[in-house]
C-alpha cells in the first residue's frame, strides 16, 4: 500500500516535471513565432498602405 502510494507520487512528479519542461520550451517559441506573424502582418499592412497612397 505505501509502496503503491509512494509510486504514484512519483509518476505525479515525473508528469508534472515534464508539463514544466514543454511550458518552459514551448511557450517561448510560439511567443516568437507570435512576434513574428504579427511583425510580418505590419509589414505587410504597411506595404499595402504606402501602395494605396500611390
Amino acid at each position: 500500500m505505501n509502496e503503491l502510494f509512494l509510486g504514484g507520487r512519483a509518476g505525479a512528479t515525473r508528469s508534472l516535471r515534464s508539463a514544466m519542461w514543454l511550458t518552459s520550451t514551448q511557450l517561448p517559441a510560439m511567443a516568437k513565432g507570435a512576434a513574428f506573424i504579427s511583425g510580418q502582418n505590419l509589414i505587410v499592412d504597411g506595404g499595402s498602405t504606402i501602395g494605396d497612397g500611390n
